[in-house]
């Protein structure tokens, strides 16, 4: 019978696991660096390996054994871990997702006041922003599928806090057969983007209602 091993560090409640062992030892791509747990659940990791092996996970001081099964599955259950700040980066950003529409009018749920939390919260943390999906919410679907369009705006957030890039949304108007788009003074733009994505919102149309493609442009001083 084989043994293999499985150490890990936590930080923050930061997985970052260490394999050692025969290569036949797998975990699914969910157990990487820098991945956050929940606190106070128990922890079960799992993977795959020869059958008959004996696998020991190691983390936060804490061990664990399984052996794997004819099929090569094992499955390892860690007790559950405190939230802890030990050891974060403090320049690490944070970003929260606003809770977005659900529920019926009438029922009787305090989302407003969540919402209003999450605000407040990320107002009085540091280094941290929030993305805001009110309008992508499904009324009788606590868990929406229009989960794209809150990843592009997390994505948006990153490239602004984290990597010093900024992205205005600017609303455009027709006066006299001349598209005018306002830029809010003081705001750094160098380039104008319309209909710049791979599922684009293009409503601009040409003299003879045929849509006008996709551009950008570079702006000079």
């Amino acid at each position: 019978m084989n043994r293999c091993r499985i150490a890990a560090l936590v930080v923050c409640q930061i997985l970052a696991l260490v394999l050692n062992g025969i290569a036949a030892l797998e975990i699914p791509s969910i157990f990487s660096d820098h991945m956050v747990l929940q606190s106070d659940r128990p922890v079960t990791v799992w993977g795959w390996a020869f059958p008959g092996d004996l696998v020991t996970v190691e983390f936060a001081g804490s061990t664990a054994n399984a052996t794997a099964s004819a099929d090569g599955r094992w499955e390892a259950v860690l007790p559950s871990f405190p939230a802890s700040a030990d050891g974060r980066d403090p320049e690490l950003f944070f970003f929260v997702v606003q809770l977005h529409g659900y529920g019926h009018p009438n029922r009787l749920a305090d989302w407003p006041t969540l919402r209003a939390q999450q605000a407040e919260v990320v107002q009085s943390t540091r280094r941290a922003a929030m993305a805001v999906t009110i309008d992508l919410g499904d009324q009788t679907d606590i868990h929406p599928v229009r989960k794209q369009p809150a990843g592009e705006r997390l994505a948006l957030l990153a490239r602004r806090h984290v990597y010093g890039e900024e992205s205005v949304v600017a609303e455009a108007t027709l006066r006299e057969g001349v598209v005018v788009l306002p830029i809010p003074q003081g705001t750094p733009a160098t380039e104008i983007r319309y209909a710049w994505a791979n599922w684009p919102k293009a409503n601009l149309q040409s003299l003879s209602g045929l849509p006008i493609a996709p551009f950008r442009t570079t702006l000079s001083d």
